[in-house]
């Protein structure tokens, strides 16, 4: 992927709004990371569950390039999400 394509998508990205460029510099830290080390990297999300990063993942990279706590849901949400979740699943 472009360098031109990656630092838009950045940018652009509304949850990096007033952390743009250390952001910026994360997409660079992660690009560097998945040629050089090829490896996965466990990483954090914002709600405490550790992610294993796969270096040719795109939503690994998507996670690296956004602030991953634009994705917690409002607490209305979350109320309707947690019913969903604790909801019996049908018989398979």
């Amino acid at each position: 992927m472009s360098i031109r394509i990656i630092s838009r998508s950045v940018w652009n990205n509304p949850g990096n709004r007033d952390k743009r460029v250390r952001k910026l510099f994360a997409a660079l830290r992660w690009q560097i990371y998945k040629r050089v080390v090829k490896r996965p990297k466990l990483i954090t999300l914002a709600n405490g569950a550790r992610f294993r990063a796969y270096p040719d993942c795109v939503i690994s990279s998507a996670l690296q390039y956004a602030d991953v706590s634009i994705l917690t849901l409002p607490p209305e949400r979350s109320f309707q999400a947690a019913a969903l979740l604790k909801s019996p699943r049908p018989a398979a």
